[in-house]
């Protein structure tokens, strides 16, 4: 195989198994071992099973199994096409939604997400959703589960009528 077809077949793996790793890249190395061993034979079993251990024992992001599978399938070219495509993808996709969600502000889907967000995450509902009025019970649990100091000192300022 051509080193350019190596860096292809990179590229589209690592680009496709980054927008369904949610997680992490640890949530698609099933399928990263398939392809990288069954599919391309870019490595064996335990070359697989090497690189993921020296992965996991460097210091970094979770990412950089495919880094070393880029690597060991196509040296050094292989693994900047790899690490790029780990994380161009969901970069990408992040800051058109992030440029989407600042345009329109009062989108009934907008409002709904945070609304959403609001009731799964404390820290959340207190930044985004603030209510007029809080309960003392429900603020001060607010409190204890953000262990937030200013938070604590705020209680006395709340009108609490």
């Amino acid at each position: 195989m051509k080193l350019a077809d190596t860096l292809w077949a990179l590229a589209i793996q690592f680009g496709t198994l980054s927008l369904m790793a949610f997680g992490g890249a640890n949530a698609v190395l099933p399928e990263a071992h398939r392809q990288s061993v069954t599919l391309h034979h870019w490595m064996s079993d335990q070359d697989f099973a090497a690189l993921f251990a020296i992965a996991q024992a460097a210091p970094g992001p979770n990412f950089q199994v495919c880094t070393l599978i880029g690597w060991k399938a196509a040296g050094l070219a292989g693994a900047l096409v790899a690490t790029a495509a780990m994380c161009a993808p969901s970069c990408l996709l992040t800051f058109w939604i992030a440029k989407l969600w600042d345009r329109q502000p009062e989108a009934r889907w907008r409002v709904a997400a945070l609304e959403l967000q609001a009731l799964r995450s404390p820290e959340t509902s207190r930044l985004c959703c603030r209510p007029r009025r809080f309960s003392p019970s429900s603020w001060i649990t607010r409190c204890a589960s953000l262990k937030d100091t200013k938070a604590i000192q705020s209680y006395s300022s709340v009108n609490l009528r």
